[in-house]
């Protein structure tokens, strides 16, 4: 079914059909003085119309212009159309375990982060900047996975969002590659496009887990979605400390502090060790990751940043997919033809008949 964007346009029609009657009237009354007047054989100088050659002449100059106005008015039919899109979609995978809270970190880029976390959230948001053409998504991962944010373009909310990552809850702590490749296959296979992963972790897992994923590192491979991976940590080793807080309440008078009950303050008095937990950045795994599915590997305590990772990503670039969704077919293209052609007959009418004019 064919609709018209601006169907207002049509109202052009009737001050194009005044000119027209107007001009139709003048060469007719024209035409007539002439076969009143002048000679048959003489009447050729003059004019090749008839009445009948006149009035057909001004109907195709009717339509002529009606094919613009319809142009104007922009028909459109309701289908299937293809759309071209430029996709380059980065999935930036946080590693948010408790291990990440280690300060085994050097200066590489600017100040010395606090500890991995602190660096792992620095890396992402330089490399969110510098690729602004790439659309990025989010997924911080520790025992479990948590999808934030599919890839999209809006850059600034993304890296504001980044910077204010917390850790995750200590019950889910433990870094499990598994489910975090699951919720980015989940991505990949429910809007296809070009993919790339970028993994940031100390690679250091749990020595009672399992790392089998590689059933989830196949379907990369298959689907062509490398998976960066970006070594956070050292192999010396860090440790966490793992601690609880006694406090005491004072009566500090009503209004003063921050207070529990009215006139209360509760102040830190103590801290005690509960346990120190050493980590270390493992390699294993995230050499295997990204050899497996075409990745580059590298290591930010090794002097590497994001322009050591930023060629890797570009080498697979965006790729141009075709999709077809419903929507309005633009149609006006085709009456916009019909104005040329009715134009060149036209013009090749008026030529004929000015080389017919200059041999007589």
């Amino acid at each position: 079914m064919i609709s018209f964007l601006s169907p207002l346009q049509f109202l052009w029609t009737i001050p194009w059909a005044v000119l027209l009657f107007i001009v139709y009237s003048k060469q007719s009354r024209s035409i007539g003085w002439i076969k009143t007047n002048v000679s048959v054989r003489f009447q050729y100088q003059f004019s090749r119309y008839s009445g009948k050659t006149l009035k057909y002449h001004f109907i195709f100059l009717f339509f002529m212009g009606l094919f613009l106005i319809i142009s104007a008015a922009a028909p459109v039919s309701r289908g299937s159309v293809e759309i071209k899109e430029e996709t380059g979609n980065i999935i930036l995978l946080i590693d948010s375990s408790f291990s990440m809270l280690a300060s085994d970190t050097r200066k590489v880029h600017s100040e010395k982060p606090k500890n991995r976390f602190a660096q792992a959230k620095e890396f992402a948001v330089e490399l969110v900047t510098s690729l602004p053409e790439y659309s990025f998504g989010l997924i911080t991962f520790s025992g479990i996975a948590a999808v934030h944010s599919p890839p999209m373009r809006d850059t600034e909310s993304l890296k504001t969002f980044i910077e204010n990552l917390p850790l995750h809850n200590f019950e889910h702590t433990g870094s499990h590659f598994k489910s975090a490749f699951q919720s980015v296959i989940h991505q990949v296979i429910a809007k296809p496009g070009n993919y790339q992963v970028v993994l940031i972790s100390d690679g250091e897992i749990p020595k009672n887990q399992k790392m089998d994923f590689e059933e989830e590192l196949n379907i990369f491979q298959n689907k062509d979605v490398p998976v960066h991976c970006v070594g956070i940590g050292t192999k010396k080793g860090g440790s966490v400390r793992f601690y609880v807080s006694y406090f005491q309440m004072e009566n500090t008078g009503e209004g003063s502090g921050r207070t529990d009950l009215a006139g209360t303050v509760k102040r830190e008095t103590r801290t005690k060790t509960v346990t120190n937990i050493d980590t270390y950045r493992t390699d294993e795994y995230m050499e295997k990751i990204s050899s497996k599915t075409d990745g580059e590997y590298i290591v930010v305590e090794n002097k590497k940043w994001i322009d050591n990772i930023i060629p890797a990503l570009k080498k697979n670039g965006k790729k141009t997919t075709y999709t077809n969704a419903p929507g309005k077919q633009d149609l006006s293209v085709y009456p916009i033809f019909l104005f040329l052609l009715f134009f060149v007959i036209e013009t090749l009418f008026l030529f004929r008949n000015f080389k017919f004019r200059r041999n007589t």
